[in-house]
Order: structure tokens, then sequence, then C-alpha cells
């Protein structure tokens, strides 16, 4: 009796002594600010090639118009600075949200990133998280991957609160367990 009160202590303190490793979600900061140049570069081009029909026609007249207009007029900014101030906001919700309490979050800017957290993160499982940014938009695509197995792969829309919600609530577990 004493050696099984002796061995379920032992393995007691085994267990309560066993940490399990934080997920960890990666912000793919460099996929996002090149995402959003782009997203400019693209949407300038289009309003150079149709700017003289606008004028002539007015917006509601051409195809895309109305949806193409808001980014053109957010292009005139920094699209890289707009996207980092977005994902500051994003940092902050992670930090803020009872969901994310046990989720390591950690923010890649580009590979001269050579903080010691970003080079454990991506030598260790973990979540990569990107933006599809488009400029001037309250609400962003997101998409997120776990690597370095890529076996699986989630997409939503929402701003700041609801992409760090979501993401939490996927990485730690709290939904349903999707089998790729």
């Amino acid at each position: 009796m004493k050696q099984l009160l002796t061995l379920s202590f032992l393995l007691v303190a085994v267990l309560v002594g066993c940490d399990t490793a934080k997920p960890v979600v990666v912000l793919d900061g460099w996929w996002n600010a090149d995402y959003a140049k782009t997203r400019c570069e693209t949407v300038n081009k289009w309003h150079r090639e149709n700017a003289a029909l606008i004028s002539q026609v007015g917006c509601d007249k051409v195809t895309s118009c109305q949806e193409m207009m808001p980014v053109v007029e957010a292009c005139v900014l920094d699209s890289a600075q707009e996207v980092r101030t977005f994902e500051d906001k994003l940092a902050t919700e992670f930090a803020a949200s009872p969901d994310c309490r046990s989720v390591q979050f950690v923010r890649f800017k580009n590979p001269d990133d050579q903080k010691e957290t970003v080079s454990d993160a991506f030598r260790n499982k973990h979540w990569l998280l990107g933006l599809d940014y488009i400029p001037g938009a309250e609400k962003q695509q997101w998409w997120m991957e776990r690597s370095p197995d890529h076996n699986a792969h989630m997409q939503g829309e929402g701003n700041p609160n609801e992409i760090a919600r979501k993401v939490c609530n996927i990485v730690t577990q709290k939904g349903a367990t999707i089998a790729n």
C-alpha cells in the first residue's frame, strides 16, 4: 500500500511538473507588408488605366470602381505603415484576450529579423498567421497554417479583435479538431 501511495505521489508530481508547450503564432509581417504594397500597385495601375473613363462617365458606370476607389485613396498613404498599425492593434488584442492566455504571439518582420524568439518559433512547431491586407479596409482577410508540416490551413476575415479571438480558439483547440 505504501508503495502504491509513493508511486501515486510521484506520478502526480511528474504530471504537475509537466508543462505543455504553449502554441506559437507567428505573425508574418513580411508577407503582410508585401501583400499591401502589391495591392496598392495593382489598384494604382487600375486607376491610371480608368481615370479618364471615370471622369467622363462617373464611378458608378465603371466596373469595379466602387470597390477599387477606397483602396486607391488609402494607397496614397504608406501602406507598410498602415499594415504595422493594424498588426499593433492585433498584437494588443492577443495580449488582452483571455482566450489567448496560453498562446505565444511572435512578430516576424522580414528575413533580417534575427530575434531569438523568431528563430525559436521557426525551428519548432508553430502557426504562421498572414494577412491579405487591403489598405483602407476595416476588416482584413487572414489565413494561417500549421508549420512545419502544413497539415492545416484556416482562413477568415475580421478586425483585430475578431482575428485574435478566432486564431486563439483554433490554436488552443477550443473548437473542432480538423482531420486532414
